[in-house]
């Protein structure tokens, strides 16, 4: 990601983490309103990584079908 300065970065992949939703502001910018679930403990890390990049999870701003909810 440092290396790669452009407009729109995507990472992607299996991260094993459940994020579920905000639990305070600070998280605002980097989690949307639509998460989904419990967190567990890889969720941590994937956070760190993700507030310190500014980095968004997607999927959790955009509202899913109640199957889709997994993703």
């Amino acid at each position: 990601i440092n290396a790669h300065k452009s407009g729109l970065n995507f990472v992607m992949g299996d991260f094993n983490s459940k994020i579920g939703g905000r639990t305070d502001a600070s998280e605002c910018n980097t989690i949307g309103k639509y998460g989904f679930g419990e967190r567990n403990v890889r969720c941590e890390r994937f956070m760190q990584f993700s507030l310190g990049k500014k980095l968004k999870i997607a999927n959790t701003f955009f509202k899913q079908s109640p199957k889709r909810k997994w993703t």
